[in-house]
């Protein structure tokens, strides 16, 4: 993704993330039931963006209702 962004251009990553138990529960069970995806968390997003060469921009929690497991987008600027 990064080859395909110019300088300056940005990619933005907002997923359901396991930054606490709760959410790791949660999130463990919308595994079983509909996803076979990775739900990381917010420290892990910024690593793998940063590993891949981008700069974090910003980082916002989304809001949700009480019962929902965070989500957050996660912004990776292209340097």
């Amino acid at each position: 993704m990064k080859e395909m962004l110019l300088p300056g251009g940005r990619i933005i990553i907002i997923q359901g993330n396991t930054n606490n138990f709760y959410d790791a529960v949660w999130l463990a069970f919308v595994k079983l039931g509909v996803s076979k995806g990775d739900f990381l968390s917010v420290k892990k997003v910024q690593i793998i963006l940063q590993e891949a060469g981008f700069k974090i921009g910003l980082i916002k929690q989304v809001d949700t209702a009480f019962f929902i497991p965070s989500i957050y987008m996660v912004e990776g600027i292209n340097e």
